[in-house]
């Protein structure tokens, strides 16, 4: 028989209720997917759909040519007016509309993830990935690579970047990036404030090529692999500090419109999620532009101009 306590569980939902009873509290991320993907970063699904090679590019970028991230920085940088930001601000508002970057979205909130576990590919199985951020943080910080900050008054988990220099063990850790998104005005961005969004992010320091895959990074922090899941029942959650770290759960395809029914009475929505004012349909355009040329000129045989 498996021995539970080395592996995740996976659960198969089988009504709304057993989703809407879960009893997850501010130690948890989620992540919904509308089908049962890897779990990978922005920028390795765009290396893959340009046939390029993932290590090649870590190669690339630890030999101090420019990377492709790097690339869309400059370029947002130039076309935003936001030179001034740091780089982790500026990835967060790419990632956000539309660029490519090292992030993997999450969400504090386990409808939210829902929605985007069931919003589309309704002849598919979705995904909701819950993450133990407790477990992510004491599996990972190390010499201070990560600072970790605890809000009393608001009950707020916050993983941020410290200030120390990174050091020869940065490869192992997995960021948790709480960031606020804010635009040109220095207000809230409504659209991340609704979405309740974070970022997951596994910095791509090149000591050890295996950590800088985000998936990798993420099953490696908890100490299992993709495959020490395990099948279990939604009654079976230990959701005490030291209990369950990582939880798969599977949303069927035929409960899929349930559920957007469900959130839809909660006002969880395409429009709620994704309202448009000009700054968003701004950063959104740019981001688009930036991206379309790239892949043109990806595209192109070697050596054509």
């Amino acid at each position: 028989m498996l021995n539970q306590n080395l592996g995740f569980k996976i659960i198969t939902i089988s009504n709304v209720e057993d989703i809407q009873n879960c009893n997850f509290n501010e130690r948890w991320l989620f992540r919904g997917q509308s089908q049962d993907w890897k779990l990978k970063s922005s920028i390795e699904n765009l290396l893959d759909e340009l046939g390029y090679d993932y290590l090649w590019y870590l190669d690339e970028c630890a030999t101090g040519n420019k990377s492709f991230r790097q690339e869309f920085i400059d370029s947002f940088k130039i076309k935003t007016g936001l030179a001034h930001n740091g780089n982790l601000h500026l990835l967060s508002l790419m990632q956000h509309y539309g660029l490519k970057t090292e992030l993997m979205d999450v969400t504090e909130s386990k409808d939210i993830g829902l929605f985007f576990a069931c919003e589309k590919d309704f002849e598919q199985d979705g995904v909701l990935w819950a993450f133990n951020i407790f477990s992510l943080y004491f599996c990972n910080v190390d010499n201070g690579i990560v600072k970790f900050n605890y809000k009393f008054d608001s009950d707020e988990i916050a993983l941020d970047y410290s200030r120390k220099s990174l050091t020869n063990k940065a490869c192992y850790a997995n960021f948790v990036c709480q960031l606020s998104l804010h635009d040109f005005q220095k207000k809230e961005n409504i659209r991340v404030k609704r979405q309740k969004g974070k970022f997951l992010y596994a910095p791509n320091f090149w000591i050890n090529k295996y950590y800088t895959n985000i998936e990798n990074a993420i099953f490696s922090s908890y100490g299992f692999s993709r495959n020490s899941g395990y099948m279990s029942n939604i009654n079976d959650i230990d959701y005490s500090i030291y209990g369950d770290m990582l939880i798969k759960f599977i949303i069927p395809a035929g409960l899929k419109e349930d559920c957007l029914v469900y959130l839809k009475n909660k006002n969880i929505s395409q429009s709620y999620l994704f309202p448009e004012s000009n700054e968003d349909a701004r950063l959104r355009v740019i981001c688009s532009n930036i991206l379309e040329e790239f892949k043109l000129r990806e595209k192109q045989p070697f050596g054509v101009l």
